[in-house]
């Protein structure tokens, strides 16, 4: 049998493996093994997690930031083990990188077919040398493996991806990846967030809690950037970036154009064709198990506040009902949400008012019967994680017995925080978790909106868009894209293929050829009226995007690629534009190999977790700090000392050595005033004025009882 049928085999095989398991979606499981022991395995702990994010028109960049290690299992100090890491991404994430650590250097994975790279590591492994690799599994699954991990080491990681925002009315969120840190042993004392602004979004804040600040500090080029810490207070918790919607009369473009063609990206706000500003009457109903999520009933509780807050007006109206043996009740009547209201009612919620059991069927019949008795207009608001109607025929009958008691249909819009701890029930051919078919069909048959934070990640991310799809759907929707001078081709639309709501903001990746303005031809129809629109947005008003737009595409391109018919040519083509454009598909793999002949040293590769700053208070700090940005460096690098409190700055000695430990450098820390912070500035120049040449060099500070290295690369 020859290689390319072999090849092709394999690739059939993985074909059919992927695409079983790609509407499966699987909770984080970071383990620790030894591969020589299949059997002997225990859960590992992410000792470090920085998350880098800079913002590419309607999507976000993610590098983070892992470090892995065996602390608290049952292996030796003297084992050679393996990481194995298997998480979730967003929908529509677009993985584009990897970075293993060997010792203090990068190496930068290439990228190949699964296949062949799943050989090669499984033969390094056996041979016990330096290897990552990470592998799509699904649709939004993904499996990283790490190779060789010391019982008392730890090894580091970079996986970079590219994740679609969740477009609001007057916000964007993305969820931050807080189930792949939660899935560590051990408590993260810390999660670091690092946030490159642009002209379209600054001023970034965690939606969820506004105490939490971002710190701005410049890099070595005098760019700014912010921090955030993210406490260990908040780590278990579903976090949510959050900024202002750049939109301008409900549109959003941004593009990158090259000699009259490139890429445009889209954002566009159907409710700007309606006069609508109707009053919301919106009845939410609690109902939570204990150990059924990842969040607390109290946190349920602010999210639920907060909502109420930032969402609703004045003119509009709610009541809270929640599970006990007997439902209660906030009131009989309609609540005014006006801001004295919603923080005195919802104040008298405490989080052990509520049962820890699930009274699911009892609260959905009080919930309809107080809209009934209220004027019959309004939307219920399910939040549960209850999984105990998720059998067939259980769901079936509480179906039929909701549909019986209600006069007229009462939209039942769900949002299922149940994300860990579910069952699945296997239903007509397919895989439903806890209570999603129940869901999944009261949703469609009283013409709602079903959210989930399993697959959306955030509790911010699945209400939200409830609350837009309150005012209703839109029909018939279409929206055309072309030039005036020209045209558009290669759309890729986030939601038209889903139901369109008033409120609910659609987004449109696409290619052109030709001159600006750029044409909407919009239409559709909302509460039985048919509209139709043409709108023009002239090249001033219009974002200029970067080389990342290209990638975004055929991100795009390659996910409509995988879920269309398969066969072999099909995969082909997959791979090779997976391997073209360096984007992760389900035939491909990001394999980081030690150096030798085909992999060398990244040198040029700047890693943005050493941008972060001390939240500490420098003058109290009981440790020396330093550290360099960037490195590696071209033509210069940012040096930042913090010295310890009982270290005076006459005491500090600050020098570069060469590889040959000569001293070429030396700061004098009197010049830089009596501080106890240093930012020195090196630009390759010695202390003879004479330029040094590309190469390894230490930075070197140290008093009477301590001193710290710190090794600096210059590449020219």
């Amino acid at each position: 049998m020859t290689k390319r049928i072999t090849f092709l085999i394999s690739v059939v095989l993985i074909s059919y493996l992927n695409i079983f398991s790609q509407d499966q979606y699987f909770q984080e499981r970071l383990n620790v093994l030894d591969p020589q022991v299949w059997w002997s395995e225990d859960q590992g702990t992410i000792e470090e997690a920085t998350l880098a994010i800079k913002p590419h028109g309607i999507y976000m960049e993610y590098s983070l930031y892992l470090t892995f290690s065996a602390r608290n299992t049952h292996f030796s100090d003297s084992d050679i083990l393996e990481v194995e890491f298997l998480f979730n991404l967003p929908k529509g994430a677009i993985v584009n990188d990897l970075w293993l650590w060997i010792g203090e250097d990068i190496m930068k994975a290439q990228i190949m077919d699964q296949w062949t790279a799943s050989s090669i590591y499984e033969e390094i492994v056996n041979r016990r040398q330096d290897p990552a690799i990470l592998v799509k599994r699904g649709k939004e699954n993904y499996e990283l493996r790490v190779y060789p991990l010391e019982g008392n080491g730890q090894r580091k990681v970079r996986i970079n991806y590219l994740v679609p925002i969740e477009w609001h009315s007057n916000t964007v969120t993305a969820s931050l990846p807080m189930n792949i840190i939660t899935a560590s042993r051990n408590k993260l004392d810390k999660f670091n967030i690092l946030y490159f602004p642009n002209s379209e979004w600054k001023n970034p804040k965690i939606y969820e809690y506004e105490d939490i600040d971002f710190i701005s500090a410049y890099d070595s080029t005098n760019t700014e950037y912010l921090t955030a810490e993210i406490t260990s207070d908040y780590i278990s918790s579903s976090l949510t970036l959050s900024l202002r919607s750049p939109m301008k009369n409900g549109i959003y473009v941004n593009a990158y154009n090259e000699g009259g063609k490139g890429v445009y990206q889209l954002a566009y706000l159907p409710s700007i064709q309606t006069d609508e500003n109707s009053s919301q009457k919106v009845t939410f109903l609690l109902d939570f198990m204990q150990n059924k999520s990842s969040m607390s009933l109290q946190e349920i509780l602010t999210q639920l506040k907060l909502l109420l807050t930032e969402q609703f007006t004045e003119i509009d109206s709610f009541n809270v009902l929640y599970s006990k043996l007997e439902i209660q009740q906030l009131s009989e009547k309609w609540l005014p949400a006006d801001s004295i209201t919603i923080e005195n009612v919802l104040g008298t919620i405490l989080s052990d008012s509520i049962s820890f059991y699930s009274n699911l069927p009892s609260l959905l019949s009080r919930g309809i019967e107080f809209v009934e008795n209220n004027g019959n207009s309004g939307n219920i608001i399910l939040i549960a994680n209850s999984d105990l109607v998720g059998e067939y025929e259980i769901a079936n009958q509480l179906l039929d017995d909701l549909q019986r008691i209600m006069h007229e249909p009462i939209p039942i819009h769900i949002a299922d925080f149940n994300d860990i701890n579910y069952q699945y029930y296997w239903i007509g051919g397919r895989d439903y978790f806890g209570n999603e078919y129940f869901y999944m069909n009261l949703s469609r048959i009283s013409h709602s909106n079903y959210q989930s934070l399993l697959k959306k990640g955030s509790v911010t991310n699945i209400l939200l868009p409830i609350v837009q799809s309150l005012n209703g759907l839109i029909t018939s929707f279409d929206l055309h894209t072309t030039l005036e001078n020209g045209f558009c081709f290669g759309r890729f639309n986030s939601n038209l293929n889903e139901a369109i709501y008033l409120n609910t903001p659609i987004t449109q990746i696409g290619k052109f050829m030709g001159d600006f303005p750029l044409k909407l031809e919009v239409s559709g129809v909302y509460d039985s009226k048919v509209f139709n629109q043409s709108i023009s947005v002239n090249e001033t008003d219009i974002f200029t995007g970067d080389t990342s737009s290209i990638h975004l595409w055929n991100g795009n391109y390659i996910s409509s690629l995988e879920t269309g018919y398969e066969g072999n040519e099909e995969i082909n083509n997959i791979i090779n534009l997976s391997l073209e454009n360096r984007i992760l598909s389900l035939y491909t793999a990001f394999i980081a190999l030690e150096p030798g002949d085909s992999s060398e040293f990244c040198y040029d590769c700047q890693d943005d977790s050493g941008l972060l700053i001390s939240v500490e208070d420098t003058e109290t700090a009981d440790s020396l700090f330093i550290q360099a940005y960037p490195n590696p460096f071209n033509p210069t690098t940012t040096l930042n000392v913090n010295l310890p409190k009982n270290v005076e700055p006459a005491e500090l000695s600050m020098k570069i050595y060469n590889m040959l430990g000569e001293e070429i450098k030396n700061f004098n820390p009197l010049e830089y005033g009596d501080n106890r912070s240093f930012q020195l500035t090196w630009n390759g120049i010695n202390s003879y004025g004479e330029s040094v040449s590309t190469g390894i060099y230490f930075f070197v500070v140290s008093t009477k009882e301590i001193r710290q290295t710190l090794k600096l690369v210059l590449m020219k």
